[in-house]
């Protein structure tokens, strides 16, 4: 054997054996988990999704295995671990089934009617993770796994936890404690949550978003993560006085073509649910990044008020602009808007 190889296979042993010594190597993102059970072929609801769309509907799992396995560095998994999992029980099954139904899939259609076209899209098996998880409850420690959840106000969300998204599929929790003789804002906070973490994770995370036309990116595309403190300074955008601090106008802001939401571009002072206060000229305020952008839409779509539609945007030509087109690209894909929010149709009330 030449020196060369010797020196070569010195060296790659070297590696291998530092490599098996590591004692925090982990999964990669890319080492998905596989269910330990089928799913439960018996359910109606379970057995559609699965022979219709491959889509598997699990309620009984191994939570380190099949939800709570390794995304990235151990500091990570630490607080996945915090995560607390409570699996229906077999007397909640049929229930929570029910309820994701009426709360989640029957906005999802294989036929639905827009603006006198009629769509038959395939997306629930092209888009569609391959396993969706339904669980009781789920708590713990970790706020950051409900970070997207957390973009919506009090006022429209039910907590963190009514949703997660680990990288691959979504769990959805029903809780019959909370959810049993609830009123009816109450389920509607919980099916808010649900849509838009569902809807982000497949538009943004699964890159569905893509798939738009660039007419709905272009006209702000320029702005994305640029500064508003800046512009507004360059374009003499007017400020008003509230008590002791300044503030842009918020129609300003949106004229550009942005929605105004819970901590984007900032958060409100005094109250995270006031938008007139939320462009502090003191504070450092930067326009969405693309990701960003897409929600605080999603945002707009799923939770707003007729009062607030009127408010805030229908006098705002490029983002009643947007909305449309986004709206539309929902539909096409079998996402039945005006069931999810009806005001959603008032951009269409010239």
């Amino acid at each position: 054997m030449s020196m060369k190889k010797i020196i070569y296979t010195l060296l790659l042993g070297a590696v291998l054996f530092a490599a098996c010594a590591e004692d925090d190597l982990l999964p990669s993102m890319a080492d998905k988990p596989s269910a330990t059970e089928e799913p439960d072929m018996t359910k109606p609801l379970i057995a559609a999704y699965k022979n219709d769309y491959d889509v598997n509907i699990i309620y009984r799992f191994t939570d380190s295995t099949d939800f709570l396995f390794a995304l990235g560095d151990k500091g990570n998994v630490e607080n996945w671990k915090e995560t607390v999992i409570k699996q229906l029980p077999d007397s909640l099954v049929d229930y929570g089934l029910r309820m994701f139904d009426s709360l989640v899939l029957k906005y999802f259609k294989d036929e639905v009617e827009f603006r006198g076209e009629t769509y038959r899209p395939d997306f629930k098996r092209k888009s569609f993770p391959r396993k969706i998880f339904l669980v009781d409850s789920l708590g713990g420690g970790y706020s950051g796994l409900g970070q997207v959840i957390g973009e919506l106000n009090d006022a429209e969300s039910q907590g963190y936890f009514s949703f997660l998204w680990n990288g691959f599929e979504p769990m959805f929790a029903f809780d019959s404690t909370l959810l049993t003789g609830a009123s009816a804002k109450m389920i509607l906070k919980y099916r808010n949550s649900m849509l838009y973490g569902l809807l982000s994770a497949l538009f943004v995370d699964r890159g569905v978003y893509y798939e738009f036309p660039t007419v709905f990116f272009e006209p702000v595309a320029d702005l994305y993560g640029t500064s508003v403190n800046e512009l507004a300074l360059e374009e003499e955008a007017e400020v008003y006085k509230s008590g002791s601090r300044y503030y842009y106008l918020p129609e300003w802001y949106m004229s550009k073509g942005f929605a105004m939401t819970n901590d984007s571009p900032g958060s409100a002072y005094g109250t995270e649910t006031k938008y007139t206060t939320t462009l502090d000229t003191t504070r450092t305020l930067n326009f969405p990044l693309r990701d960003r952008d897409f929600r605080n839409m999603l945002h707009v779509m799923i939770c707003e008020t007729k009062a607030d539609y009127i408010r805030k945007y229908f006098q705002n030509d490029l983002f009643v602009s947007r909305m449309r087109i986004m709206i539309g690209e929902m539909y096409r894909r079998g996402i039945d808007v005006f069931a999810i929010n009806p005001v959603m149709e008032e951009f269409f009330n010239d």
